[in-house]
Formats: structure tokens, C-alpha cells, sequence
């Protein structure tokens, strides 16, 4: 797609554009909008159930609104803003600079974002663009980076300045957008759920292989596992009490001048790691620890950590497993680590832990209201079908191989997305600054 720039340009007087068309202006936003200073009485009766948008509800970079909440009681009420219909509503909090939406519908917003009324002479559509502008997102997060709140004040938003096409051209520009950021963003939406079947496709494949094996004709028992069910029959079940010990650890990331320093596996290590796989890492935090720790909590080859506890059941008892000995590197008070007591395939344990049914387990025995957890009796507890440990390794060499398959395919699609959300910032910046013509 090829675009054709306007004839002459003049010098735009401001850091983050260099040039306007020369029949563009510039203008300060109080110029362009009003913006709402006064917020909602919490004991206005009015304003009870009504739908609530903060910046965390906003899609970044196209101004979706991705969900909404409704504020019912009075107590939460209190601090927000009324929003009328057809005006935006743009977050002020430093990193979320680029959330901005248009409402179509009265509502209230929270604290942390600001309703701006367009005037007549603006189109709202345009102008929600041009907040959206990369390079005007960029000044305004280093611009407000100087102050003490990572906010933007009101005071500070009225000052800067916008190109201000002729009300044909802001019309003209934001039709163009609205559907060729739609056209664009169907894509995407097609592509994430495509990557969404593949996923469902490989944990499918992990499911069946793990509880069933390879060979689809094979005599199968009971395992007297409801949620299990039938197993080939030369399988075993045991409970993870039988396969090795589980234990906690008191490292935490916390320097001691007497300790020794250390390499530290985190939470986040075990519940982001793509491949389910911990390896020698010099990413890892550096903390201290004293020698009975040393001692006792370092990871070597065959370990596998868990997250004892989350957010959501259904992201609770996330596994990886140690794949070589990790040198002078300890595992956080955060995580259980089950060191294996009879012989097992290292590849087999990262699909035999992070598949369906074992998920299903460790969610419905997990407790707690603000955070779910779970304790060492449901881990010993956990029943799993268990191959012998020749069938163990065909199975991890199997799934491997298929599941990189997948992964790749995967991979190339969400490269695919990336360079059309980089298409879609691009071309917004464009257009709206003036360097490129409808």
C-alpha cells in the first residue's frame, strides 16, 4: 500500500512533529476539547449501576474497549468522572498513555482518566487517532516522566499542541482509519484465534499422549482415577509421595552481608518459561544465602519446581523442569521443589505436569479467596499414570517433536500479527501528522 504526501509543508513549532501540511494548523488541546474537571457526588442516586470504564479496560494502541464493570454501590461511586456520550476519555497514568477511547454510551470513568468534549469544529474520531499517534505518546511519557506522580496533569494536557487539519480533512482521515484499522484489526482477530486452535491442538496432543501412550490399539484398565479414566495396561498409578520428596524453601531475595551470593530461581522463572524447561541462566536474580540453604535448596538435573500458589485456580501448580545441574543456583520461598527418588525421563516430567488433568486436580483443591494455594498434602496426594520408563522417553522424544511443529507454526503467525499491529501504528502516526495524504 503505497501513499502519496501532500504538496508543501511548513515547520509544526513543536518537539514531537517536525512538519504539517502547510494548510494544517497547530492548536493546544483547550482549544480542541474541554475537559471535565468536576467528579460524581457518591450520594447522587442517578449515577448508582452504572457502567464504569478505567484505563485497564482499554485496548492499547487501537482503543477498544475490552470489557467493562458497573459501579453499584455508592462508596464506588465516589471519585469518578460522568461521561456523556460521544466524547473520549483518555488515562493520564504514564503507562497507559496510549489507552484512549470513544464512548457511545453515558457511563463514568474512573480517576485515572480524563473525558474530553471535542468542539464543533473537530471530529472525535480523528482526534482519538491522534492521541493514539506513536510519536505523541512517545513526548508526552518522557515529558511527564519529569514530575513526581507518573500522571499527566490537567494543566499540562490543555498546553500541548495538535495538528489541526480543516474539519473536511479530520472527517476524511478518520473514515479512512475507521476502516482500515477495522479491515486490519479482523485480521488479527483471525490470526490470535487461529494461534488459539494450535494451542488447543498441542495441549490435546499432550493430554491423550500422556494418559493413553502411543500405541492407540494397546489393552487398557481402569485407573480408578475419575477424572483419569482408562490407562494402557502395563501402566502404573502412583501418587507423587511415591515418585520423590517435596519441599519448601526459606530463600528469600534479600541480601545479608553474612551470606554468600547466589543465583535464585523465582516464581516468575517457573510460571513464564515457554518450553516448561530450567536451565544454567545468568538472567537469573543474584540475592544471598546462608550455607545450610546452599546446602540443602540447590537445583540439580531432574527437579521439577512448582507455583504452590496464584492468583487464578487456573493458573495454579505451574511446573518446569531442571534440565542440568544448576551451578551455585537456589530455589525462592515461592515455589516447592520435587526432587525424584526413583528413575525417571527429565523430558517425560514437563509434559507429565502441565496437561489438563493434572491442572484439573491442583484447581479444584485449591484454597483461598484473594490468592489460591496449595499445600504439600495435595502435591503427595496427586495420583498420575505412569509408563514404564522406556515408553516414558518415546513419549517425550514423540511430543517434542510434534509439539516444536506446532510452536513454530504458532511463531510464524504471531510474527504475522506483530508486523500488522506495526502496519496499523504506522499508518495511524502517518495520517494523522500529515506525512502521508488519503
Amino acid at each position: 500500500m503505497r501513499f502519496e504526501g501532500y504538496e508543501c509543508y511548513k515547520d509544526s513549532g513543536i518537539e514531537w512533529l517536525d512538519t504539517i501540511p502547510t494548510e494544517w494548523e497547530m492548536r493546544r488541546i483547550k482549544e480542541i476539547f474541554s475537559i471535565a474537571e468536576g467528579q460524581v457526588n457518591p450520594l447522587v442516586e442517578p449515577y448508582k449501576s452504572m457502567i464504569l470504564i478505567a484505563p485497564n479496560h482499554i485496548e492499547k494502541n487501537t482503543g477498544k474497549i475490552i470489557y467493562t464493570e458497573i459501579s453499584s454501590e455508592q462508596g464506588a461511586i465516589s471519585g469518578k468522572y460522568y461521561v456523556h456520550s460521544g466524547e473520549l476519555i483518555y488515562s493520564k497514568i504514564r503507562p497507559a498513555l496510549n489507552k484512549i477511547c470513544k464512548i457511545d454510551f453515558d457511563c463514568l470513568c474512573s480517576a485515572d482518566m480524563y473525558p474530553l468534549k471535542v468542539n464543533n469544529q473537530s471530529n472525535n474520531s480523528y482526534y482519538m487517532q491522534v492521541f493514539l499517534c506513536i510519536d505523541f505518546v512517545n513526548y508526552v511519557s518522557a515529558d511527564s516522566s519529569r514530575v513526581a506522580m507518573p500522571k499527566v496533569n490537567r494543566d499540562s494536557l490543555r498546553l500541548y499542541r495538535f495538528p489541526f487539519p480543516p474539519l473536511k480533512t479530520q472527517q476524511k482521515i478518520a473514515i479512512y482509519l475507521d476502516k482500515q484499522t477495522q479491515k486490519i484489526d479482523k485480521e488479527i482477530n483471525l490470526l490470535e484465534q487461529k494461534i488459539e486452535k494450535y494451542k488447543e491442538l498441542k495441549q490435546t496432543l499432550i493430554n491423550e499422549t500422556v494418559l493413553r501412550g502411543l500405541d492407540k490399539g494397546v489393552e487398557l484398565k481402569d485407573s480408578g482415577i475419575e477424572w483419569i479414566g482408562e490407562i494402557p495396561k502395563n501402566w502404573e498409578v502412583k501418587r507423587l509421595k511415591d515418585l520423590g520428596v517435596i519441599e519448601t524453601s526459606s530463600v528469600n531475595k534479600k541480601n545479608n552481608d553474612k551470606e554468600s551470593f547466589i543465583k535464585l530461581v523465582n516464581y516468575t522463572d517457573v510460571y513464564k518459561s515457554i518450553n516448561k524447561e530450567l536451565i544454567n541462566d545468568d538472567g537469573y536474580m543474584k540475592t544471598t544465602a546462608n550455607s545450610l540453604q546452599i546446602r540443602e535448596k540447590k537445583l540439580k538435573k531432574g527437579d521439577v519446581l512448582f507455583t504452590p500458589s496464584s492468583e487464578t485456580i487456573e493458573d495454579i501448580a505451574i511446573s518446569a523442569v531442571v534440565l542440568e545441574n544448576l551451578e551455585n543456583t537456589l530455589y525462592s520461598y515461592h515455589l516447592l521443589r520435587l526432587r525424584f527418588s526413583v528413575k525417571f525421563d527429565d523430558i517425560f516430567k514437563k509434559y507429565l505436569f502441565n496437561n489438563h488433568t493434572v491442572q484439573y486436580y491442583f484447581s479444584k483443591s485449591a484454597k483461598g479467596t484473594t490468592r489460591k494455594i496449595l499445600g504439600l498434602n495435595y502435591f503427595y496426594n496427586l495420583k498420575m499414570p505412569i509408563p514404564p520408563l522406556q515408553e516414558q522417553t518415546q513419549i517425550a522424544n514423540y511430543l517434542d517433536e510434534k509439539t516444536q511443529k506446532i510452536d513454530n507454526i504458532t511463531q510464524t503467525i504471531s510474527k504475522k500479527i506483530e508486523l500488522l499491529k506495526e502496519f496499523r501504528k504506522t499508518l495511524v502516526n502517518d495520517m494523522v501528522t500529515g506525512r502521508v495524504k488519503v
